[in-house]
């Protein structure tokens, strides 16, 4: 209950944490723009206060060359008054000379005076508008500098949002790391009740399949809680109940009897059919894990097949050092005669379920009974060089050349076990059986194709060793 209600809450958990983020950077966005247009006045203000000082340096200019000139009448006027001085020694006309010179002088101060009134107007004015403009752009720093301490505050907040955030997210791993753990573990267990209390084959080959697909070493992606070191322990558990569930049908009885019939593609024992299930899905993968695969750019998931047979491949170079091997690798070489021998149950399958759909019901004459490779041997076998036909265009191209994949497995199991030095051993009746089998191709070009390729894989199969036991074996 506790793990139910941890999924119901996380949802909402990860929602406050999201809309609380979201707030805050909307928040943080806004006081930016308003930062940008209180930058802008501030550029505005400056520009209008350069404009203003440089007006007034240039009155100043001005003015200054008014007083340069002004100078100059007042220097002139000296001149003149020294002019007038020594005029006024040799004359008699004094008074007129200096009531004018008197009035030119005022005439000058006045317009001096009227100069620098305006100048000091002016400057007064200037100077009003720069302590406003100061007083502005003083009130807008300040504003800006309350503003970024608040966007710093928002940030701290947002932080440690993230902060909580990002320890919801560990937790969320963790849960879904026990429940791809508890699904799969469930999976499997229904797989393998259900792969038992089925009778007809093909459904025990179906829930063998989704048994191998439900192994988590199908679903490990390198996210979550996935490291390379897990995936060595997820491969060791994998393997571990692969061979204690095989090693379970082991001890019901039929695994002493005649290791022929431990071959036989078409025994009706129950047990041992549903380890002939497990040996033909080893090579099953996820197509989901696939897919995932491919578009998060990760390691394709492995079946159990290719595991297994790396590992054997390398008995030798391992076993020179196999204290430091890893654990699965030591599991598997510890039971190297189970795995070897399910191999063996995989290709003889494979080639017998190929040899009974190639089979027709008219060259037995309409009989239906399961054990039809027994039911070869009574009417076509028994008799020494006498064997059938196999009429090949009675079967559809499409049938052909799902025939002609599923033998061309079964020939590179079998030389799989021969290159690494396993018993290459099929079923002695299958054998026989696809020896003396006479096919008859359909002569239709349209088929010439298919046709071909499953004669070139049964040929294959017929010179194999595995197809020289003899009746005592």
């Amino acid at each position: 209950m506790k793990n139910k209600l941890s999924w119901i809450l996380i949802p909402s958990l990860l929602s406050n944490f999201g809309c609380g983020i979201t707030k805050n950077m909307d928040e943080m966005n806004a006081t930016t723009v308003k930062m940008a247009e209180t930058t802008q006045k501030m550029v505005d203000l400056m520009g209008e206060m350069k404009s203003e000082i440089k007006t007034t340096n240039k009155e100043v200019v001005g003015m200054s060359k008014k007083l340069d000139t002004t100078n100059k009448s007042v220097g002139e006027m000296g001149k003149k008054l020294d002019k007038t001085n020594q005029g006024l020694i040799g004359r008699n006309g004094m008074s007129e000379q200096m009531g004018k010179m008197t009035g030119l002088m005022e005439a000058g101060f006045e317009l001096l005076s009227g100069e620098m009134k305006g100048m000091h107007a002016d400057l007064k004015e200037t100077n009003t508008e720069m302590k406003g403009m100061r007083t502005e752009v003083v009130g807008e720093i300040k504003q800006m500098g309350t503003e970024v301490s608040g966007m710093s505050n928002k940030l701290t907040d947002t932080n440690l949002q993230v902060q909580e955030a990002t320890k919801a997210a560990k937790h969320i791993d963790s849960l879904v790391d026990h429940a791809r753990q508890g699904v799969a573990s469930l999976i499997r267990e229904q797989s393998r009740d259900q792969l038992e209390s089925h009778s007809d084959m093909a459904d025990k080959i179906s829930e063998a399949s989704k048994y191998f697909m439900a192994f988590e070493i199908q679903l490990y992606s390198e996210g979550f809680t996935d490291t390379p070191e897990k995936l060595d322990m997820l491969v060791l558990n994998a393997v571990e109940e692969l061979i204690r569930h095989s090693q379970s049908y082991f001890s019901r009885g039929w695994f002493d009897d005649d290791r022929q019939r431990m071959l036989n593609p078409n025994s009706n024992d129950d047990v041992y059919k549903n380890l002939a299930a497990l040996a033909l899905t080893m090579d099953a993968i996820n197509p989901n894990a696939e897919l995932a695969a491919d578009r998060t750019r990760t390691p394709k998931p492995r079946n159990m097949l290719s595991i297994i047979q790396e590992v054997l491949e390398k008995k030798a170079e391992i076993n020179q050092n196999v204290v430091h091997a890893k654990l699965h690798k030591q599991r598997i070489l510890d039971d190297e005669a189970l795995l070897v021998y399910m191999i063996q149950v995989r290709a003889s399958w494979l080639a017998g379920i190929i040899l009974q759909r190639l089979t027709s019901d008219d060259m037995m004459n309409g009989i239906k009974e399961k054990n039809w490779l027994s039911l070869i041997d009574d009417l076509f076998l028994s008799r020494e060089g006498h064997g059938f036909d196999v009429d090949l265009g009675t079967r559809t191209p499409a049938r052909l050349e799902s025939c002609a994949f599923f033998l061309a497995e079964a020939n590179r199991n079998l030389e799989w076990l021969s290159r690494y030095g396993h018993p290459a051993k099929v079923d002695n009746l299958l054998a026989r059986a696809y020896r003396q089998a006479k096919l008859i191709p359909s002569g239709d070009p349209a088929r010439d194709e298919a046709e071909k390729k499953l004669l070139e894989q049964i040929e294959k199969f017929k010179q194999h060793p595995a197809n020289g036991f003899t009746e005592s074996l």
